[in-house]
């Protein structure tokens, strides 16, 4: 429960998760209506109609000089492409903060740092490719014993306890686990496919 209700709040908590999703709910809304050419009310076709002109046109100032004729699924795609990079981008950087890379990174030689690097851009970029390896491993939200912070720790578990990074060097501090990221992402996902159900109801009665 703990974990949809992280879900939600990460959703809505801030005004970049509402952005976020709202960009995906009507993205894929504008994807299905393309790839199966579904009637829309007029206040659909005006919502529609003003998304392709923020976000596709940007699209066509790197697609068109480059003589690429992208259909409108496609932009739709890239779109959705690039949210889920950022997502991706977000993961990357709470790893970061584990104690794994804050143990790696004092003794890194030169080689490893420049690695590092680069799979900062590689990871969100090529986001496909580490579905399995985010999905398969323990992703939670850590709650300090004394209940001031809480920090995300992606597979840190260390002697059967999980241990805040910042305390690590002091010997650890225990914390207890309050969400599971992978669960959240779950519902953050179901919430836009939700926001597209609802959508695509209320436009065929809108009809």
């Amino acid at each position: 429960m703990n974990s949809i209700v992280a879900g939600v709040r990460g959703t809505f908590g801030t005004w970049y998760g509402i952005f976020g999703w709202l960009v995906a709910a009507v993205s894929l809304t504008n994807l299905l209506v393309a790839l199966f050419t579904l009637p829309i009310s007029s206040v659909l076709h005006t919502v529609l109609a003003t998304y392709r002109t923020i976000f596709h046109t940007p699209i066509d100032w790197v697609s068109v000089p480059l003589h690429l004729n992208l259909p409108k699924w496609a932009k739709d795609v890239v779109i959705l492409y690039g949210i889920v990079a950022g997502v991706f981008a977000r993961i990357r950087m709470i790893f970061l903060k584990t104690i794994r890379w804050s143990l790696l990174r004092q003794t890194a030689s030169v080689q490893e740092k420049i690695g590092k690097r680069v799979l900062d851009v590689v990871f969100p970029l090529f986001w496909p490719l580490f579905i399995y390896h985010v999905f398969s491993r323990p992703f939670v939200g850590a709650v300090r014993s004394d209940g001031r912070q809480t920090r995300q720790v992606p597979d840190v578990e260390l002697g059967g306890r999980w241990v805040h990074p910042a305390t690590q060097y002091r010997g650890g501090e225990h914390v207890e686990v309050a969400y599971d990221e992978r669960i959240v992402l779950m519902v953050q996902l179901a919430l836009v496919f939700g926001a597209v159900a609802a959508t695509v109801l209320v436009n065929a009665y809108a009809l």
